[in-house]
């Protein structure tokens, strides 16, 4: 990012089909990865049977990193003192 902002800001140059396969694949085909790994892991009997254990487990692929979540809460934090202070 670092090397992208000396250059000054520029529209991105990145093809919005490859941006639609990156949300495809974290959104669609990691949650349903997971699911199929932890009910692998639970037929073999590497995963105990505790529900909340296989939900923790699943949380894992279906979640968004921790600095996506950071950003997130900004985000909202902004629009909600943007929306106070504008009423």
């Amino acid at each position: 990012m670092g090397g992208n902002l000396l250059k000054g800001l520029r529209v991105s140059v990145v093809p919005k089909s490859i941006l639609a396969g990156i949300i495809v694949v974290k959104y669609i085909a990691m949650p349903v990865i997971g699911i199929g790994v932890v009910k692998g892991a639970s037929w073999l009997g590497l995963v105990h049977d505790d529900p909340l254990y296989k939900f923790v487990l699943l949380l894992h692929f279906a979640l968004p990193p921790a600095m996506n979540i950071g950003k997130l809460i900004q985000q909202v934090m902004l629009l909600f003192y943007y929306h106070f202070y504008s009423s």
